[in-house]
């Protein structure tokens, strides 16, 4: 089992956005990734979606060489995302 690490930032974000380390977790495990960061340092990263219940939560996650970093975890805006919340919609 993959052991998740928290961020100050994620940690802080997470507490103002209601958001649970334990969700986090089942959305880590149950997610799809739809970006990729393979040149982001000083590991790569990645954008997952997932659920929990009836909210759907965008992760932020690093793989670092002894664990995955949780960057932010936040409710996508759907005036930002389509339908769906895996794509960004196209800035006007």
């Amino acid at each position: 089992m993959t052991e998740l690490r928290f961020t100050r930032h994620a940690l802080e974000k997470m507490f103002q956005r209601g958001i649970s380390p334990e969700e986090c977790e089942r959305v880590f495990r149950q997610s799809k990734v739809i970006e990729s960061y393979p040149e982001d340092k000083p590991f790569p990263s990645e954008l997952r979606l997932g659920k929990v219940g009836d909210r759907t939560i965008h992760l932020v996650v690093s793989f670092g060489s002894d664990a995955v970093h949780v960057i932010t975890a936040y409710e996508p805006d759907p005036k930002r995302w389509t339908r769906g919340f895996a794509k960004r919609r196209k800035r006007r």
